[in-house]
């Protein structure tokens, strides 16, 4: 018999501390809830759990932040709801000052609730906010102000490809068209968008004579809008291997055939520089409707945007002598849905104005200004209407968008929980089954422990 090394109770204590180390693992598990409570209970699950908890708690803030988007889009749909209601009443006004049985002061005093809605108009386009953001920003607007070297700077903007992206999605047959709705930033041919100061060029009697339509082929024109941007020359070519026949057109003759919306004649190109001026600052942008055909475009310099590059470009040189201001870029307010980097979209609630809507000197004192005021009423009701077909797609978007984020989010949480939750009816099991086993080896070094003592014996 072995005195020295009571190996029985040795390998009896080892086993016993390797069930108790098991048991606390157990008893963590079952009081947390986890199945992975440090890096060590499963470090490949830990790693792959905390990028599931992170997309989680994205998605959720992302859904967050649309639900917030969407009540920027309620005040920004409620102050324009408001505003076709005014715009209503100017209309009914106009329509009642346009009836000869008034008389001046009757119209003096229509007129007075007319401009009296068109200042709470402005008022509201002004100050109404979402948490001190301007909601009808005109897209919001980002200026910034430098000083170009002495040699001075060089821009080059390139735009869609013209031939497989059309600007309008009603082209008018057998016509051109260039309209420039005005806002106070900018000014652009969007499709859909509502002229009120253009230019219209109407071929649709030749449309149904090929040998008419070819006399434009090979002709051009000028036009100098004003010095906002750069004059530009028009040429025809033919799309369909018609032989050029004809004269050129003249500048003349294009100048005096430019009307207003309303159908007022510009009595020269300078009359029509002005209009541009008095309207704002614009972008270039140009609508084009023409069956078969090319348009081509020059700058001042000769520089064509032609067919080959298929390619809208404005050239515009900066002196190197004076400072300049790049502005009128157009930003949306962004709403970040998802869980990532630049997943989400921009927002947009236009601008809102009386000169946005056209009507900043409309009146109703005589029944030819109603008249006016009347039909220009109509183009506003119809640009409240579009902003607000805008906004409410907008809105919709974001409800797609909260219900794609709410549902990832579930599943991804589901997918975790089975990575890192615990499962307590087998870890009850587990821990049973432990704490008998340490009962049993406490038992088994008692027992291993008492062997020994009967060398005791012999030595009495």
């Amino acid at each position: 018999m072995i005195v020295q090394h009571n190996m029985v109770a040795a390998n009896n204590n080892r086993l016993l501390n390797s069930n108790v180390k098991i048991g606390m693992s157990s008893t963590e598990k079952l009081a947390s809830g986890y199945r992975i409570n440090r890096a060590a209970d499963d470090a490949a699950g830990l790693s792959i759990s905390e990028e599931m908890r992170s997309q989680i708690r994205g998605l959720n803030q992302g859904s967050l932040n649309s639900a917030q988007g969407e009540n920027f889009l309620q005040v920004a749909d409620g102050a324009l709801n408001e505003v076709h209601n005014m715009l209503h009443r100017i209309r009914e006004l106009a329509i009642q000052a346009s009836n000869d049985t008034n008389v001046a002061a009757d119209r003096e005093a229509i007129d007075i609730e007319v401009q009296a809605i068109k200042d709470e108009i402005d008022k509201i386009g002004a100050e109404t906010e979402y948490n001190t953001i301007p909601v009808f920003r005109g897209e919001m607007t980002q200026y910034k102000t430098f000083v170009p070297s002495a040699t001075g700077l060089f821009f080059q903007l390139m735009g869609s490809d013209v031939s497989n992206t059309g600007y309008m999605e009603e082209p008018l047959t057998g016509s051109y068209l260039a309209s420039i709705p005005h806002t106070d930033s900018t000014m652009n041919t969007s499709a859909g968008a509502k002229p009120y100061v253009g230019v219209h060029l109407d071929f649709s009697n030749l449309i149904d004579k090929n040998n008419q339509i070819q006399n434009l082929v090979g002709t051009e024109f000028y036009v100098n809008c004003c010095t906002k941007c750069c004059p530009c020359k028009v040429t025809f070519t033919d799309g369909n291997g018609i032989t050029k026949k004809g004269s050129s057109v003249s500048g003349l003759e294009v100048s005096v055939g430019i009307h207003d919306k309303f159908g007022n004649q510009y009595s020269s190109a300078a009359d029509f520089c002005q209009a541009f001026v008095d309207a704002g600052t614009f972008l270039h942008h140009v609508e084009i409707a023409h069956d078969g055909g090319t348009l081509y475009f020059f700058d001042t310099d000769n520089n064509a945007w032609s067919d080959a590059s298929k390619k809208q470009a404005y050239f515009c040189d900066i002196p190197g002598s004076s400072s300049t201001t790049i502005d009128n870029v157009s930003v949306g307010l962004w709403i970040q849905t998802g869980a990532n980097a630049l997943q989400g979209f921009e927002i947009y609630t236009g601008d809102l104005s009386t000169a946005v809507l056209n009507i900043p000197t409309s009146n109703c004192l005589t029944r030819e200004n109603a008249q006016d005021t009347l039909e220009r009423i109509d183009f506003s009701i119809e640009y409240v209407s579009s902003l607000r077909s805008k906004i409410g797609a907008q809105y919709n978007r974001l409800e797609h968008a909260i219900a794609v984020d709410d549902l990832s989010s579930e599943n991804l949480q589901n997918a975790e929980s089975k990575i890192r939750d615990v499962d307590m009816a087998k870890e009850m099991v587990k821990y049973s089954a432990n704490q008998i086993l340490i009962q049993a080896e406490q038992s088994m070094l008692a027992q291993a422990n008492q062997a020994t003592q009967g060398i005791l014996q012999i030595l009495r």
